[in-house]
C-alpha cells in the first residue's frame, strides 16, 4: 500500500530526529551529514535505531553539566531578564538567587527517576566535575554545583554542540531555517487559539 504525504513526511521527520541526535551526541561520523535509520520504502544504507527512551549515562552526565553551565550563565544575565523559568532559580532569604540547581529540579528538567539521577551525580562528584552544596535557603536540601573543572568541560560540550549543529542545518539557507522552525512551531501548536 503506498504510503501518504503525510505519512512519508512523518516518518523523515522521526528518522531526521533519531539520525540527528545520534550525531549531535557523537555517535556518528563528526565531519559528514547524520546518517538515517531506514525502513520500508525510505533510502538504503540507514543504520538501525536505538530503543525508544534509551539514554546514554555519558551523555545524560554531559546534558547535566551543560544544564548547570546554562542556569550560571542564566544567573549571571539575571533570571528575570532572562525569561528563566519558575521553580529553577533558587533564592535565599536575604533576596540574592543561589548558585546551583536541587537535584530535584535536574531530574525534572531531563525526566528521569531520582536513583538514575543520583547515580549520575554521584559519578560526576568522583570525577570532580560537581559538587554538593547546603542549599542556603533551606537547609535540608542539597545544590549541585559545577566545579573549575565541570564548568570548562560544559564549555567544550556547548562549543561542540554549537559546531555540530552549524553542520547539521548547513544544507539549508537562514531563510528555510526560519521557515523549517516556523513550521514546526506550527504542528506543535496545532489547536492552540
Amino acid at each position: 500500500m503506498k504510503k501518504t504525504n503525510e505519512e512519508l513526511l512523518y516518518f523523515e521527520l522521526i528518522h531526521f530526529t533519531r539520525g540527528a541526535r545520534r550525531y549531535l551526541h557523537g555517535e556518528g561520523p563528526h565531519t559528514e551529514a547524520p546518517a538515517f535509520p531506514s525502513g520500508p520504502g525510505y533510502p538504503p544504507g540507514r543504520p538501525p535505531h536505538r530503543p525508544h527512551g534509551h539514554r546514554s549515562p555519558v551523555l545524560a552526565r554531559e546534558r547535566i553539566l551543560t544544564l548547570l553551565l546554562e542556569h550560571e550563565n542564566l544567573q549571571d544575565e539575571g533570571a528575570e531578564a532572562a525569561g528563566f523559568s519558575e521553580g529553577i532559580t533558587n533564592t535565599t532569604d536575604n533576596g540574592t538567587v543561589s548558585s546551583g540547581l536541587r537535584q530535584k529540579q535536574l531530574t525534572e528538567m531531563m525526566r528521569i527517576n531520582p536513583s538514575t539521577m543520583s547515580e549520575f551525580i554521584g559519578h560526576l562528584e568522583s570525577d570532580g566535575y560537581v559538587e554538593r552544596n547546603i542549599d542556603p535557603s533551606d537547609k535540608r536540601a542539597t545544590l549541585i554545583t559545577l566545579t573549575e573543572k565541570g564548568r570548562a568541560r560544559a564549555h567544550v560540550l556547548q562549543d561542540e554542540r554549537k559546531e555540530k549543529l552549524d553542520l547539521l542545518f548547513s544544507p539549508l539557507t537562514e531563510e528555510e531555517k526560519k521557515e523549517l522552525f516556523r513550521l514546526l512551531y506550527k504542528l506543535q501548536r496545532r489547536g492552540e487559539n
